[in-house]
């Protein structure tokens, strides 16, 4: 096995099971603060994430702690291992990206003869939850660090980010939309489909409305788009399992040959600003 580590951050939505299962180590986190205090990292807390959240009772969020990152990292650097890490995409946590940048400084005064690489993903969710299964299938397969980096580079804007919400309120109490928008779309019913664009930032592609039509406005575009019909294809979810399952019926009418998997719940990270109802699709693409 090749003698370096790849780590991710919360965001990426990856389960304890499924981390051991790729070889990634624990999760960088990223907190979602309630005014309480109350702070939440860790996926597999989703449950009581969503007793606490409400639309009177939003979290703050908050990048990763540069003396986290240091002092994760240093007993993999201390054993002779490197480091690879996979954060949340730039855009959507500039704060992640400093930290890392100056942890990057910081142990490579310590740490002369290791090395340690990091790029902007411009994935978050469950698509960075696939960017990293890549990486370590890769590593695990024997590919070396500079391997892996190079096909993370490769594969990480093939990675489609579709995504849609029942409901612009939390977009619009977080300063994402404005009230005229949100009231519109809720007299409407509109639905917006967005998508994770190559900079990664989040950006609207269309706009529907009813969850129903803009859940098969997703499908379609995967269709569309796919690199292999016959591939995998991820559903996330906010709470909304019933609307995922939707999304894959949806989808297998589409894609008859196609692997579809409701794989995970979006976690609290993400949840903060989009909030509860949320469903997202992942997949290899031909373009975003």
């Amino acid at each position: 096995m090749p003698d370096f580590v790849i780590f991710t951050d919360t965001s990426s939505e990856l389960t304890k099971e499924q981390r051991e299962f790729y070889g990634i180590e624990p999760l960088i986190p990223l907190n979602s603060i309630f005014d309480d205090g109350t702070q939440f990292d860790d996926p597999e807390h989703i449950d009581e994430f969503f007793e606490e959240f409400n639309p009177d009772n939003i979290p703050k969020t908050a990048g990763a702690n540069i003396m986290q990152i240091i002092n994760t990292f240093t007993p993999h650097l201390e054993a002779g291992n490197d480091v690879l890490f996979l954060p949340i995409s730039e855009p959507l946590s500039k704060g992640t990206t400093s930290a890392v940048r100056l942890a990057q400084l910081e142990l490579a005064e310590t740490f002369p003869d290791r090395r340690i690489l990091f790029t902007d993903t411009r994935c978050v969710s469950g698509g960075l939850g696939y960017l990293c299964r890549i990486a370590g299938t890769a590593r695990f397969d024997g590919a070396s660090l500079d391997d892996t980096f190079l096909l993370v580079e490769k594969m990480k804007l093939s990675i489609a980010h579709l995504f849609t919400l029942s409901s612009l309120e939390f977009l619009k109490k977080g300063g994402r939309i404005s009230t005229a928008t949100e009231i519109l779309g809720g007299a409407l019913s509109i639905c917006p489909v967005m998508h994770i664009s190559d900079t990664g930032e989040i950006g609207v592609i269309g706009k529907k409305r009813g969850i129903s039509n803009a859940l098969k406005a997703i499908a379609a575009q995967a269709a569309a788009t796919a690199i292999d019909p016959s591939g995998y294809f991820y559903i996330h979810h906010a709470n909304a399992l019933g609307n995922a399952q939707k999304l894959a019926t949806f989808l297998q009418e589409l894609l008859p040959k196609a692997s579809i998997k409701i794989y995970g719940r979006i976690g609290p990270t993400v949840s903060s600003h989009v909030g509860p109802s949320t469903i997202a699709l992942f997949f290899v693409a031909s373009k975003r």
